[in-house]
């Protein structure tokens, strides 16, 4: 197994917990509006108001994606495993 991959897979794991975080933030209110994370789009950026809705009608969105992508970095856990 290269030296690389091990780095390359600490990082692919960082970036999906950080991107689980924002999302459960996202869609519990708990995400302010800013500009660097979140849905930034010219109608969310109007209102908290929007931003808030747009979250919270996201959530059930990233859910599934994540579930869904869970699966398959399971299977490639198992498969550097073997």
């Amino acid at each position: 197994m290269s030296q690389a991959l091990p780095g390359a897979l600490t990082l692919a794991f960082v970036i999906g917990l950080v991107d689980v975080l924002i999302a459960r933030l996202g869609a519990s209110d708990a995400l302010p509006p800013n500009g660097l994370f979140g849905i930034r789009t010219r109608t969310t950026r109007r209102s908290s108001e929007a931003w808030y809705a747009a979250h919270r009608a996201a959530a059930d969105r990233k859910s599934t994606r994540l579930n869904s992508s869970h699966r398959c970095i399971s299977y490639a856990v198992f498969c550097l495993k073997k």
